[in-house]
């Protein structure tokens, strides 16, 4: 019984030394960031405390301890507070408006000692202590920021950042975190996502709070990895928030796992392996990686055993089940499913005469097709129309007239997997100089090379790369109805081009 009633008393003892802190500011309890997301080039390493646009809010020693450190910058941390505390960990508090007249006296001195603003100076234990709750600063707006706030951060006794959420500076939450998309991204060039060599951006579909779906079937081929995009609702606050975990399990196997409770300054440099930098540059937005990378497996906090994408070589159903979890433990899980294989393609002709196309599709099997009209132009207005049977897989579309003059064509097969789209138009004989813009993507991966045109050509095309004196020809696939797409090059394929050209094929 001894042994027993002394164990309870070590754990309740132990439980409470890490979860006394005080809130750092004398304020109502907001935040408008947590630890972990992404900042340019960086980690954001701690959590940012909500000053309503005011400076001036008391500062609290969120603890017993001493001050160890102050700093002065225009820039940066701009004024700040080491506070090293008794269980051996740092709080720090950045931005601030002024220090207590003590400290300030201090400070005073020490910027005529050196002869400028910018100082970082170390303090002995003894000169400044404090007790919890004590009054250590004001709030304010110094060095880089955008506007008043407290950056708040704990760090270890290695001086490393750590989660302050791990020690009851957390918030009440009822609210699950929230997901809109997935992103499958192909991991080397073989790999084939829905048809194409490139990454592409999947809908996720809301079944409840916690449950989210995948609408389509992913069909994929190769080595390919997942980001997800995500973010998290706090109950009571303004705003959103990074995510806390991330798991992923593919046919209930172990695949990526991720929790923000340390980072490393070392490590700093590696965000855009763990966050999709291509993806962002896009305009596609914040998107984690749920694959390991070899320049990030020693993050802190991805979990060791996490694999660098998995490869798709069977023709069979994957089931995914992605987990992601807020600091409270409030989740979401979504679920996936991908098909080793390609998706179903159908070889059919298009016969046009006036206004009217006449579509042949050259397969036994039946299918069921599917046909649009569009414009010439960027815009992503499609029109059912209406088609007659004529049988043998053979069907008649009219009324096709500008502007709707672009005839969108897919099917389904029996098994009710729907084609790619593919786009065609009655040929014209006034293109000439056809007009457009070249964009180079970068994927970890390769380069893909695209060509935007300004009005729909319906021809096919090739690209012309001049390298060395001598031309190399690519064929190019049209991934969307403007867009012709290269397949992935190699960052060695494109040294020494001096000139890229496209060449159409003529359609009579």
């Amino acid at each position: 019984m001894i042994n027993k009633i002394c164990f309870i008393t070590t754990l309740f003892f132990s439980f409470t030394l890490s979860q006394d802190y005080l809130w750092p500011v004398k304020a109502k309890k907001e935040i408008t960031a947590v630890f972990g997301e992404e900042r340019p080039g960086r980690y954001h390493t701690g959590v940012d405390v909500r000053t309503f646009g005011e400076i001036g809010y008391h500062l609290v020693a969120i603890d017993d301890g001493y001050i160890s450190r102050i700093r002065t910058s225009s820039k940066g941390y701009g004024k700040t507070i080491y506070l090293q505390l008794h269980d051996g960990n740092t709080a720090v508090y950045a931005h601030l408006d002024h220090f207590t007249p003590k400290v300030d006296n201090l400070v005073n001195a020490l910027h005529e000692n050196y002869g400028r603003y910018t100082i970082d100076h170390k303090i002995d234990p003894e000169d400044y202590p404090v007790k919890k709750g004590d009054l250590i600063g004001y709030s304010g707006d110094t060095g880089g920021v955008s506007g008043p706030h407290l950056h708040f951060e704990i760090r270890d006794g290695y001086g490393q950042p750590v989660n302050p959420f791990e020690y009851s500076l957390d918030l009440p939450d009822e609210l699950p975190p929230e997901a809109e998309s997935i992103a499958v991204i192909p991991l080397d060039k073989n790999a084939i996502i829905d048809g194409f060599s490139k990454q592409k951006i999947f809908p996720l579909q809301k079944i409840n709070d916690n449950e989210y779906v995948l609408a389509d079937t992913i069909y994929a081929s190769g080595n390919i990895g997942i980001a997800i995009k995500t973010l998290d609702k706090i109950s009571g606050q303004h705003f959103n928030f990074g995510i806390y975990s991330i798991n992923l399990l593919l046919d209930a196997q172990f695949i990526y796992s991720m929790q923000y409770n340390k980072i490393d300054w070392g490590n700093a440099s590696k965000i855009y392996t763990e966050r999709s930098y291509s993806l962002a540059r896009e305009g596609y937005g914040k998107y984690y990686h749920i694959f390991s990378h070899h320049d990030n497996q020693s993050l802190p906090f991805i979990n060791s055993k996490s694999r660098s994408g998995f490869i798709f070589d069977q023709k069979v159903v994957h089931d995914a089940i992605i987990d992601i979890h807020d600091f409270a433990g409030n989740k979401i899980e979504i679920r996936a499913y991908f098909v080793s294989d390609t998706l179903p393609k159908f070889e059919y002709s298009t016969t046009f005469l006036d206004n009217k196309c006449t579509i042949t599709f050259n397969h036994e099997e039946k299918v069921r097709p599917y046909f649009y009209l569009t414009e010439p132009i960027s815009t992503d207005m499609l029109i059912p129309t209406e088609y007659y049977d004529m049988g043998n897989n053979t069907y008649l579309v009219e009324n096709i007239n500008p502007p709707f003059n672009v005839l969108q064509i897919s099917a389904k097969n029996n098994s009710g997997v729907s084609s790619l789209a593919n786009f065609h138009m009655k040929p014209r004989q006034d293109f000439e100089n056809i007009e457009g813009e070249f964009k180079l993507k970068h994927y970890e991966q390769g380069i893909i090379i695209s060509f935007k045109e300004n009005i729909f050509s319906g021809l096919n095309a090739f690209l012309s790369m001049k390298k060395e004196g001598y031309l190399y020809s690519h064929k190019l696939k049209r991934d969307s109805k403007l867009t012709l797409s290269s397949g992935l090059f190699a960052p060695s394929d494109l040294e020494n081009v001096t000139e890229l050209k496209i060449y159409y094929e003529s359609s009579t």
